[in-house]
């Protein structure tokens, strides 16, 4: 499932995506299509527990890793929904709705809860998007103290820096079983490359959050509070697209071309490479 986001006020977006610790675990799969009882009451856990560590914390889910991860598990769902159910997803009450080209409105501007303020802090990674904020920031509040503050953290902290490692060893490891299932004449299931799939964007947006957390962490309280409503309040779009039907055999060639790897080890030394 492609997800895009659009702002109505242009700068430049660093997407970046999850960090779970570790290589390529069978046992953690990646959620099926659900029904449509299945997908509401996996969107309205999701919608109450954000509601409820909004209201704990300054930064809501940005604080709370397990809120996180309920976030990620009801956007997967409603990606698989919306890639497997043969009719379309009629979820207005949720804030979504049928473009009738295959594509999906999502509407986070009556519902955020499907773009958290992580994902929106992302942003601040792009230098000429910092540049843009940071004149609104000051505007309401920020000093030129907080803002070296927050150019410090984002110049030694890199979301992508969190993630590479786990999603190396996972990357590998994977594709050691897909080397083996070859040799043995066997086949990967497509259940096994979306579990894959799942683990990787999910180590992603953890790491992601845990990046979020800290860039919040670097300012005073007055200050969080600053960021996280001038974020959440900015006029925002998103569109969810499925995946072309051929995505997972396009995984696998890439595995056994060796490319996945050779990719991710390019994007690991190119880390290395660049100052902290």
């Amino acid at each position: 499932m492609k997800i895009k986001v659009g702002l109505l006020v242009a700068c430049a977006v660093a997407l970046v995506g999850i960090a779970r610790a570790g290589k390529f675990d069978e046992t953690i799969k990646a959620p099926v299509a659900p029904t449509r009882s299945e997908l509401e009451a996996s969107i309205r856990d999701y919608f109450n527990t954000y509601a409820r560590v909004n209201a704990q914390f300054v930064g809501g889910i940005v604080r709370d890793k397990v809120a996180h991860a309920k976030w990620f598990d009801a956007r997967w769902r409603l990606g698989t929904a919306i890639e497997r159910w043969k009719s379309p997803v009629e979820l207005a009450e949720y804030g979504i709705t049928p473009n009738g080209d295959g594509s999906y409105a999502i509407d986070i501007v009556r519902f955020p809860q499907w773009d958290p303020l992580d994902s929106r802090l992302t942003e601040l990674l792009d230098p000429k998007g910092f540049e843009m904020h940071a004149q609104h920031l000051k505007a309401m509040g920020f000093r030129d103290s907080d803002l070296e503050q927050l150019s410090s953290y984002i110049a030694t902290h890199r979301p992508e820096r969190l993630a590479i490692a786990e999603n190396l060893s996972l990357v590998e490891s994977f594709g050691e079983k897909v080397h083996a299932a070859d040799l043995g004449r066997k086949k990967i299931q497509d259940s096994q490359v979306q579990s894959f799939r799942y683990q990787r964007h999910r180590n992603s947006a953890e790491a992601t959050r845990q990046w979020a957390e800290g860039l919040l962490d670097s300012v005073d309280y007055q200050r969080q509070r600053i960021l996280t409503a001038y974020f959440m309040e900015r006029e925002s779009r998103m569109t969810m697209l499925p995946d072309p039907p051929d995505e997972l055999d396009r995984e696998l060639a890439d595995f056994r071309s060796g490319e996945y790897v050779r990719a991710l080890e390019a994007e690991r030394k190119r880390m290395e490479e660049t100052p902290p």
